[in-house]
C-alpha cells in the first residue's frame, strides 16, 4: 500500500515539474504572436556584464545579458508592445544604478541599437530601418 502511495506522489510530481519546466526561452522569444517587431542590438562598452530588458508600462521582460566589451542581439515578438512603443533597461550585474531609454516607437521591420558606455549615463539608443 505504501509503495503505491509513493509511486502516486512520484509521478504526481514528477508530471507537475515537467508541465512547469521551460524550454530555455525568453520571455520574448516564446511570445503568443509569431510575427517579428523588431531586433535589438547591444554593443556594451562597459566593464560590466549587464542584463537588457523591454519596459512595457510597469511591466519589464528580460532580453537577455551581454557580457562587458561584447554584443549582444535580441528579437522582439510583436505581442511584447501591443502600442508599438517601449523602453529599454540596462542593469548592470553588480551596480546600484541602471539605465532606462526614453520610450521608442518601433514598427515591425525595424531595428534597435543600444550602446552601452562607461559611464552608463553616456549611454546612446538609434532605430534602424533593416
Amino acid at each position: 500500500m505504501r509503495i503505491a502511495i509513493v509511486a502516486s506522489l512520484l509521478t504526481l510530481g514528477m508530471t507537475y515539474a515537467s508541465g512547469c519546466a521551460s524550454k530555455g526561452q525568453s520571455a520574448i522569444a516564446s511570445g503568443a504572436q509569431p510575427s517579428d517587431a523588431g531586433v535589438v542590438t547591444v554593443q556594451n562598452d562597459n566593464w560590466l556584464d549587464v542584463v537588457v530588458y523591454a519596459v512595457n508600462g510597469s511591466t519589464k521582460f528580460r532580453l537577455g545579458s551581454v557580457t562587458g566589451i561584447s554584443s549582444g542581439s535580441f528579437r522582439l515578438s510583436a505581442g511584447l508592445s501591443p502600442t508599438g512603443s517601449l523602453r529599454l533597461l540596462v542593469d548592470p550585474i553588480g551596480a546600484s544604478n541602471g539605465y532606462l531609454t526614453e520610450a521608442i516607437t518601433l514598427t515591425p521591420g525595424q531595428r534597435i541599437e543600444l550602446r552601452v558606455s562607461s559611464p552608463l549615463s553616456m549611454s546612446t539608443v538609434a532605430v534602424w530601418n533593416r
